[in-house]
């Protein structure tokens, strides 16, 4: 009589690793013991991309259904124990982190000057995966709906206000409004009230309680505010996290260093300047919002071949 298991599933996520295993058992118990036969398969690989490491184990003869019982047995223990979650099915792979160029521009109640910090694409991406990686920033978490203040803000200027439900609809409606708006000349007048009217939920640390930052603050382009809780955390984190590259290291932990120190210099800075300047965040804008234009030709260059660097020093 033909007999197979069902199959159990697995999954591993910390920072930016995402691996899967489904560990199952075939077999045929025959009335004779001696012609039993079972195989234990165990398939791993990264989340996404199915059938990339497949390994079975067969067992033949009297005593196989129960040693083949016993190695599954031992090999979701061993899953379990390298911190695997069972899942009743495997979950589709966390969109890949992108960078983006970005100003940091800090926040006070008192409107004074403040400092900002101004990062490209590739600079944000090692940021990210490294912050990821070290479990201070998650990218598990959902963003907070912002939309409804968007559809408010068209409201209060005395436009149509965009459909909520679905969100398809409501984008559908809100470039054909936003049109209205830029005919009308009145998009400054809008974005500045979307902003002020979002403040407080751009501004929430979801996840302050668990000593992380959601990643969203840094990929979703909504103007996320980092607020100062937050900024303690990463602060410490970082402190913790960096390491100096010694003069044997290579071009790659000197330049990720480089990068990491700039960032660390950042939010000690706010946090010196917290009282004195009344600082209580700092925003996420596109980099073109304060350098007056996209980045130039030059810096994307720069950015680039920085990119191409690290990726040769990697595969190195």
């Amino acid at each position: 009589m033909f007999q197979s298991a069902n199959k159990r599933y697995f999954e591993y996520r910390k920072g930016t690793t995402e691996k899967y295993q489904i560990i199952w058992r075939e077999g045929e118990y025959a009335p004779n013991a001696e012609d039993s036969q079972y195989t234990v398969y165990v398939e791993r690989g990264r989340l996404g991309m199915k059938n990339q490491d497949a390994r079975t184990k067969e067992f033949q003869g009297e005593g196989a259904h129960y040693q083949s019982e016993q190695h599954m047995d031992s090999q979701i223990d061993k899953c379990l124990r390298t911190g695997y979650v069972e899942v009743d099915n495997l979950g589709a792979p966390t969109p890949a982190i992108e960078g983006r160029a970005v100003t940091l521009k800090a926040l006070s109640k008192d409107n004074s000057d403040t400092p900002s910090l101004s990062l490209n694409e590739f600079e944000l991406f090692m940021l990210l995966n490294w912050l990821i990686d070290n479990e201070v920033f998650d990218n598990n978490h959902q963003p907070l709906q912002l939309e409804k203040w968007m559809a408010r803000s068209l409201r209060k200027l005395g436009y149509e206000k965009p459909r909520l439900e679905p969100l398809s609809a409501f984008y559908e409606d809100y470039e054909e409004t936003l049109g209205l708006v830029d005919e009308d000349g009145r998009f400054d007048e809008y974005w500045s009230r979307y902003l002020q009217m979002s403040e407080r939920d751009r501004l929430k640390g979801t996840l302050v309680e668990e000593e992380k930052v959601p990643a969203y603050k840094f990929t979703d382009e909504k103007y996320w505010i980092v607020n100062i809780e937050e900024i303690h955390i990463i602060s410490n984190a970082t402190e913790k996290k960096i390491k100096v590259p010694d003069a044997k290291s290579n071009k790659k932990k000197h330049l990720l260093y480089g990068i990491q120190k700039a960032w660390l210099d950042f939010h000690l800075e706010l946090i010196k300047q917290q009282e004195i300047s009344a600082i209580y965040g700092y925003e996420i804008r596109p980099w073109e919002d304060l350098k007056g234009g996209t980045q130039s030709e030059e810096e994307s260059s720069e950015s680039s071949d920085s990119s191409s660097e690290f990726s040769s020093s990697e595969e190195g």
